[in-house]
C-alpha cells in the first residue's frame, strides 16, 4: 500500500515536472524540502542547546529575513526576464504590463 502510493506521487511528480518542463529532482524538492525543514525548525525551538540560535534566525534582520530578501530578489529578476520573453513572442501587451 504504502510502496504503491509512493510510486503514484512519484509518478506525478514526474508527469508535472515534464508539464512545468523542470526537472524531477527539482519537483521533488519543491515538495518535500518544507516537510523538512518544518520539523528540524520544531526540533530546534525544543532543545534547550539550540533554542537560542533558532530565536536569533527568525528575528528581525537576521538569517531568515535576510535569506527571504535574496531569494525574492532572485524571484524578481526570474519574474522580469520571463515577462520579457513573454513580450518578445508577441503575446497581448496587457499581460506583460501586469506582469512587469
Amino acid at each position: 500500500m504504502i510502496k504503491k502510493t509512493i510510486t503514484n506521487f512519484i509518478n506525478y511528480l514526474e508527469s508535472e515536472s515534464e508539464r512545468y518542463k523542470i526537472q524531477t529532482y527539482a519537483a521533488i524538492t519543491i515538495v518535500l524540502l518544507p516537510l523538512v525543514i518544518i520539523p528540524v525548525f520544531a526540533l530546534s525551538m525544543i532543545l534547550p542547546q539550540t533554542r537560542d540560535a533558532a530565536i536569533t534566525a527568525v528575528q528581525e534582520n537576521h538569517f531568515v529575513e535576510q535569506l527571504t530578501f535574496v531569494f525574492l530578489m532572485i524571484g524578481s529578476f526570474q519574474g522580469m526576464r520571463l515577462a520579457l520573453r513573454y513580450r518578445a513572442q508577441k503575446n497581448e501587451v496587457i499581460t506583460y504590463v501586469f506582469y512587469m
